[in-house]
């Protein structure tokens, strides 16, 4: 298995109420995408490439992704804010993936400081065991407000992932949430090309999309559960806080 690594790190976070791009803010003296990527970085010789999907306007100073071996990031421009499915697609169409030897794109957000780096590399496993199917980390909170539901069949198998704005009452009541981080096999990501609609309310394109899709396809989905403080994410300055004080 060879491993290219996406942070998602597009978002400009308004509700940080900063001038800096979320993904600039500083914790502990360093960049909420230093942490990310020091996590992929941990990968080993899993890794080939870590892209960095950035706005048009790119960083206002400097993002702090260093590496003692020199490894350098693949800045990926996402030139429409279409959603999270349009960052991956960037990645997917750039010439460092296209001419690539990676076999799976490992896709985190750019706003997690606490992803565990043993975790990825569990996680890295599961892929490695299931080559062909869609592996995705989920979660379960007491209080999963705000989180995209786990939807499974009778069997267990996971069918979709539904967005709160649009889950039902029942669907509300499912605990198990999306935590955000897909490892997606090459094939499926080039197949799913232009193929992933936008939402019909929000009329972005969603990564979350990607999993009914698989489903339609025939393919396979598996979870990996991770614990709930290592997907805490950051987009208002009290989250920035809380996650500060948990590092």
């Amino acid at each position: 298995m060879i491993i290219d690594g996406a942070i998602l790190a597009a978002g400009f976070g308004t509700r940080m109420a900063s001038p800096l791009p979320k993904v600039e803010s500083v914790v502990l003296g360093e960049t909420l995408l230093s942490y990310p990527w020091r996590a992929l970085l941990s990968l080993g010789s899993r890794l080939d490439t870590i892209h960095v999907v950035v706005r048009p306007e790119g960083f206002l100073g400097d993002p702090g992704l260093s590496d003692p071996n020199g490894r350098k990031p693949a800045f990926v421009v996402q030139p429409v804010m279409d959603g999270t499915w349009g960052a991956v697609e960037a990645v997917a169409q750039s010439k460092p993936f296209r001419s690539g030897k990676a076999t799976h794109l490992l896709v985190v957000n750019g706003d997690g400081p606490l992803l565990d780096e043993s975790l990825l590399e569990r996680f890295a496993s599961l892929g490695e065991a299931l080559p062909e199917a869609l592996c995705l980390a989920t979660a379960e909170l007491a209080d999963p407000r705000g989180y995209g539901r786990i939807l499974r069949n009778a069997e267990g198998s996971v069918i979709d992932i539904r967005e709160e704005s649009r889950a039902s009452e029942e669907e509300k009541r499912i605990h198990e949430v999306n935590a955000g981080i897909y490892l997606i096999p090459r094939e499926i990501l080039l197949s799913a090309l232009s193929r992933i609609p936008p939402d019909p309310v929000k009329k972005e394109r969603f990564l979350t999309t990607l999993v009914s899709w698989v489903v339609s396809h025939g393919g396979a989905v598996h979870t990996f559960p991770m614990t709930p403080e290592c997907m805490l994410g950051v987009n208002t300055q009290e989250e920035l806080a809380t996650v500060t004080a948990l590092l």
